[in-house]
């Protein structure tokens, strides 16, 4: 088995060199780990905003493998060959190998850090044949497990599928942006807008503005859900969990009062995109930072 470092600069795949029994490890060791992996796991439709318990993985029917990680396992030949430099070290953003096997190829993927290099900056010892000795040379170390997943069956129009657990590590991999939607700041600006909210201010946001907040105003614009319901409604919904949402009257045009400190905004942000619900058997009121739609029984 090949293996292959995934660059973030162009171009962005290249094959390592290896000899013929470290290509039989990496083949016994991540057919172990693709087999860890996807063993007795539920695919799960990717939804930003879920996070798959122990026995699912987020699944993509239908990724583009833009960088063309299948057409190297597939074809190693055609991969230019990896000169690598300490200095190189740092372009790496992942690691991968893969094999075809009964019609469908296979690519396990790992994120590559900084933890992983072995360069000769570092006084770094090996032990080899009962010694300790001094590597000599740039290394890079394996992890024990993928960061994802890529499959694509042989026949012609087979769809690719990309599993994976974690959105924040593979999106160090890849461009999610056709697949999760991190707001702007422009974005939230104009989510905060002056026909909906009474009392924002721009620089009060780009102060304060983070991760987070842009996740939640995604979210929520997805949703429609300030396009749906008037603030009266929302007051009225949120009063019902011992939340407190502010309406302003202006000239008669009801808006939402935009929150004086970050706590408040983030409270207002997380009823809005419905991570507060109530148990319908016991009463009991709860926050959720992981949420997957139910379809509707027909």
């Amino acid at each position: 088995m090949d293996l292959f470092v995934l660059l973030g600069s162009t171009p962005r795949i290249l094959r390592v060199v290896t000899n013929g029994e470290l290509q039989d490890d990496l083949e016994t060791e991540l057919r172990r780990q693709s087999e860890a992996f996807m063993s007795n796991k539920n695919d799960v439709a990717f939804d930003a905003r879920y996070r798959p318990d122990d026995d699912e993985l987020l699944l993509i029917d239908g990724f583009d493998d833009i960088d063309g990680l299948i057409a190297a396992v597939r074809e190693p030949e055609n991969a230019n060959i990896w000169q690598p430099s300490v200095e190189g070290l740092s372009a790496v953003k992942g690691l991968f190998g893969g094999f075809t096997e009964n019609g469908l190829t296979t690519v396990i993927i790992q994120a590559f850090d900084k933890r992983q290099a072995i360069a000769t900056g570092k006084f770094s010892l090996f032990y080899d044949r009962n010694t300790f000795r001094r590597l000599d040379g740039i290394g890079i170390a394996l992890d024990y497990k993928p960061t994802a997943i890529l499959t694509q069956g042989t026949g012609d129009n087979s769809p690719t599928q990309l599993r994976f657990v974690s959105l924040h590590n593979t999106r160090r991999l890849f461009d999610m942006d056709a697949y999760y939607h991190e707001s702007t700041r422009e974005e939230v600006e104009s989510f905060f807008n002056a026909d909906k909210f009474h009392g924002f201010d721009p620089d009060w946001l780009g102060a304060n503005i983070d991760n987070w907040i842009r996740k939640k105003v995604t979210f929520i614009n997805q949703e429609g859900i300030l396009d749906a319901c008037t603030p009266e409604e929302l007051q009225a919904a949120a009063a019902g969990f011992d939340i407190a949402i502010g309406v302003h009257d202006a000239g008669g045009q009801m808006k939402l009062v935009f929150p004086e400190d970050k706590k408040r905004l983030k409270a207002l942000l997380r009823f809005l995109d419905e991570d507060i619900y109530q148990s319908p058997i016991s009463g009991n009121r709860f926050q959720t930072n992981s949420k997957r739609k139910i379809a509707a029984q027909a």
